[in-house]
């Protein structure tokens, strides 16, 4: 299911799940290009009820009142007030009703998630990190309650609102909430620091190295795949490796060439195959 599809079934959405939803055609011609929407639902649709994926999109289930249970691959979890149930793309699950309750979903895709990145706060870090860990709900302190529910509740507000100002506000409001997940994750964690993040970038740089030094190369393209900065890949590569993104390239192709030539393979042959598009970058 993608946004868009939530988003323009929301009219018989609403009348299956008994709520009022104030669309009009004009909305609902704006909704297609959403990249991120938040809904407060008191009842269970039959969408959700059973096993269920979003291919595109992650989603974030708040508990506003009541208890339910979530259920995400092999695992059962049963959340309540003041807890967030957190579901990746392409990840199976399901909710199931055990008491009335209320919950604000938020659905979102990564290219929203990631507008906002920047060196020091990468929101793919600890997204990456949550799944790497099996982290899928989340329990929020009062402090962080009264914090995130304030602000969810203005998400709902103003995402269908046409005022002057409100989609900015509904942006900045799903960042505030980014900012409290993630400093939540990252202090319960105790990784709140450069190491995983910097093994991250590492280990995601010479993967895709390892699987692309026989073509073209370059730090921009490379930055680009991994979502950083050209001089940040830089800066961590050279200093947790000891050598520099092109320097490592150059080795990965000398060796596959060595390998080559040790098979019977001609110099033209294991210079070509290797990345080396002529002799002289070889011999250099």
């Amino acid at each position: 299911m993608k946004i868009s599809d939530l988003v323009q079934n929301l009219p018989t959405f609403a009348k299956e799940l008994n709520i009022s939803i104030d669309f009009d055609e004009e909305t609902l011609k704006r909704s297609q290009p959403y990249l991120s929407y938040t809904i407060l639902m008191e009842k269970i649709s039959s969408l959700f009820s059973s096993f269920h994926s979003h291919d595109e999109h992650y989603e974030t289930l708040y508990v506003l009142e009541g208890e339910c249970q979530y259920k995400v691959d092999d695992k059962t979890y049963n959340i309540k007030k003041g807890d967030m149930a957190i579901t990746f793309p392409n990840q199976m699950h399901q909710i199931i009703s055990t008491t009335p309750s209320k919950r604000i979903v938020t659905m979102f895709v990564p290219k929203f998630l990631n507008r906002f990145n920047t060196e020091i706060t990468n929101f793919d870090t600890v997204f990456n990190l949550m799944k790497e860990k099996e982290i899928f709900v989340i329990s929020f302190s009062q402090n962080e309650m009264e914090k995130i529910e304030t602000i969810i509740l203005r998400m709902c507000k103003t995402i269908n609102s046409k005022n002057f100002g409100d989609d900015l506000q509904y942006t900045l409001s799903f960042f505030r909430v980014m900012l409290l997940i993630s400093e939540h994750v990252l202090n319960k964690t105790n990784l709140n620091d450069k190491n995983y993040e910097s093994n991250t970038i590492i280990k995601s740089t010479i993967e895709y190295i390892n699987r692309n030094f026989k073509e073209k190369i370059t730090i921009e393209g490379l930055a680009k795949e991994i979502a950083i900065s050209p001089s940040y890949l830089s800066h961590v590569f050279k200093e947790n490796t000891g050598v520099s993104v092109l320097q490592f390239i150059i080795k990965k192709r000398l060796s596959h060439a060595k390998k080559m030539l040790l098979e019977g393979k001609s110099i033209m042959e294991a210079s070509i195959e290797s990345g080396f598009k002529d002799y002289s970058s070889f011999f250099r």
